[in-house]
């Protein structure tokens, strides 16, 4: 039952899209079967816009801390490795003006391992916006489902391997561990 509820959960997901209008000026809703909706920030009262502002806030710094491994040493995250996340978040949103953290290195302008999985599986398809979109309106726990399905892992696993040095043995380096 609790996978029918997530397919539909993600149908309905991708039955919206949802943009920005020109000059921050609200939101329209793009319905699937052809109708949208606009929601204007000057229809709204400021007590409705500060209700949506905090809201927005508190979801994006919860958000951060929905990590179930410490990056560094991949154990289960800490009640300390999820405060620093929100910490890390919350800093760079008040001192750099920043909603998302900007990727330093590696991977460029290409996004994120998810997105190039993505593209290797419905470039064809889709546009890379259009994948960036899709995957913009997902949470977290939804990114990591993807991640798992066995198309999409199978297509990380060949765009890591390609990252990985062919002089480097690993069963060497995992034999320390014995």
């Amino acid at each position: 039952m609790k996978n029918s509820n997530a397919n539909e959960t993600q149908e309905q997901k991708a039955a919206i899209k949802v943009d920005t209008l020109e000059g921050n000026s609200g939101i329209s809703l793009n319905f699937k079967h052809g109708k949208s909706l606009e929601l204007l920030l000057g229809d709204l009262t400021p007590e409705i816009i500060t209700e949506a502002t905090l809201h927005g806030l508190k979801q994006k710094l919860v958000d951060s801390a929905a990590i179930s491994r410490d990056p560094t040493t991949g154990q289960a995250a800490s009640i300390e490795t999820k405060y620093e996340a929100v910490l890390e978040v919350l800093e760079r949103l008040k001192n750099e003006g920043l909603w998302n953290k900007v990727r330093e290195g590696g991977e460029g302008n290409q996004g994120g391992i998810l997105l190039q999985a993505l593209m290797s599986l419905y470039g064809e398809r889709k546009t890379k916006e259009e994948l960036k979109t899709f995957l913009d309106g997902l949470s977290k726990q939804e990114k990591n489902a993807i991640k798992i399905d066995s198309k999409v892992a199978k297509a990380i696993r060949m765009i890591e391997a390609s990252r990985v040095d062919s002089e480097i043995n690993a069963k060497d380096l995992l034999g320390e561990l014995d």
